[in-house]
């Protein structure tokens, strides 16, 4: 859902009813702070000195940040800080933000894992303190490449890091970003763009992608606590080398807004389709949506609109209740798996020979059609998918279908090492994507007949070479 205000991702929807009928508004965290609106453990608070206009304190207002230039209307509308000095200039008109709780042991632990919990993502940004933030706001992206450069690849060689170019990089670290997605488009274009990977532990630390500092993780199934203790702990390990930017208050300072506090945001990815074959999505999102959760659905089917996702798949990551640990945002996930676990069971009992149908429908098309869009290979996937988890369906490795939802998810495209040949396809990307799809799940590809003969209305037989 798209926030009216700036054009980014709503949290906050509201419904407004008059004489000539409901209108609905949906806002990002920072718009509706803006208006005075703020969404606090599901429950809206309205400030009427915002939404009416302070009269006779405009000159209690702010300027702007005399380090980058930001002023207080922009920050709001982005959600963004332009440098680590904005904080002192317009703290008094802020919300700290949430202090999460401390993670229990426990919480890292391994666990059983469910069919509807994809992917695990997490990112955690660390900056210096006395130069700009990357992106909008901040400083220009060659000034601040040579800057960051110069401060974060000593400090991160002598903590074990390799640091390359994204041009110059190993086939292997760029098939992980790849995987993690979720990157500027202007980053991943950029030929100064530079990232470092652990000699041994394998950590991935981005340069200047929203923050100087930025290790991004994904790993299979519910993962995030451990991928936020494993991370946190790295980044306090280099903290022996040099202090990032902090504040009493807010904790560690990054570019986001919403990621002050630990510096880290968690989400995962779940697969949902009885859910969405039962009419229950647009329920469940509501809820989360009035809960202050963002769960967000990849939009690109035909039908489209609200409630509605390509391949059934959706993210769900904290919105406005900023600072929730991976904990939390795990224990969510699993009350929506096992949601979508009953919905699957009782369709099954309900109607098995329509999730069959659906199942050897797509798989019929995956064995021979020659093109297919991204919307529809994922569709096809989620209904082949659905079925293999009945058990309706066998013979197809269910991994194989995951990592080719994922793939087809967004949330990542392919890269390919500077030298490398381009092997682009020769009928364009649906027919390559449909030959991916059944190298993967081992289908054979068939092979186009020689002869077509046509027999109409008495006429002879025709062929074609």
């Amino acid at each position: 859902m798209e926030c009216q205000g700036c054009g980014g991702k709503a949290t906050i929807l509201i419904r407004r009813k008059g004489p000539e009928g409901a209108s609905d508004l949906s806002l990002c965290d920072a718009c509706a702070a803006a208006r005075g609106i703020s969404a606090r453990s599901g429950s809206i608070e309205l400030s009427m000195g915002e939404l009416l206009g302070r009269v006779g304190e405009e000159n209690q207002v702010p300027g702007t940040c005399p380090d980058c230039g930001m002023d207080l209307r922009r920050l709001l509308r982005r959600g963004r800080f332009g440098c680590p000095s904005c904080l002192g200039v317009f703290k008094d008109h802020l919300d700290a933000p949430r202090r999460a709780d401390a993670p229990s042991p426990a919480s890292a632990a391994p666990s059983p894992e469910d069919p509807a919990l994809l992917r695990s993502y997490l990112r955690l940004g660390r900056n210096f303190p006395d130069l700009p933030f990357p992106g909008p706001g901040g400083g220009s992206p060659s000034s601040l490449a040579k800057h960051t450069d110069h401060r974060a690849s000593p400090l991160l060689a002598r903590a074990g890091y390799s640091v390359t170019g994204l041009d110059v990089s190993p086939a292997t670290v760029l098939e992980e970003l790849a995987q993690i997605g979720d990157l500027p488009p202007s980053w991943l274009a950029d030929p100064q763009s530079l990232l470092a990977k652990h000699h041994d532990d394998g950590f991935l630390c981005l340069l200047d992608v929203d923050d100087h500092l930025s290790w991004r993780g994904a790993r299979r199934g519910l993962a995030l606590a451990a991928l936020e203790s494993e991370t946190l702990a790295e980044a306090l390990r280099l903290e022996a080398w040099y202090e990032p930017a902090k504040d009493p208050d807010w904790g560690y300072l990054t570019a986001r807004l919403g990621d002050c506090g630990r510096g880290l945001q968690g989400s995962v990815l779940l697969h949902l389709p009885a859910l969405a074959r039962s009419g229950l999505i647009e329920r469940l999102a509501r809820g989360l949506l009035g809960r202050g959760w963002s769960f967000e659905g990849h939009y690109g089917t035909e039908e489209g609109g609200a409630g509605s996702s390509a391949g059934d798949l959706w993210l769900l990551s904290p919105g406005t209740e900023t600072g929730l640990g991976a904990g939390r945002i795990e224990e969510e996930a699993r009350s929506i798996a096992a949601a979508e676990t009953r919905a699957r069971a009782e369709l099954f009992a309900a109607a098995p020979h329509r999730l069959l149908d659906r199942a050897g429908r797509a798989l019929g098309i995956l064995s021979y059609a020659q093109e297919c869009s991204q919307p529809e290979a994922l569709t096809l996937l989620s209904d082949l998918r659905l079925g293999l988890l009945t058990g309706l369906l066998g013979g197809l490795p269910r991994e194989s279908v995951d990592e080719l939802l994922v793939a087809f998810a967004g949330r990542g495209k392919p890269l390919r090492p500077k030298g490398s040949p381009t092997e682009l396809p020769r009928r364009g990307p649906d027919a390559d994507r449909i030959q991916r799809i059944r190298s993967r799940l081992g289908l054979p590809d068939p092979a186009p007949r020689a002869h077509i003969e046509v027999e109409s209305e008495g006429r002879k037989p025709c062929s074609k070479a």
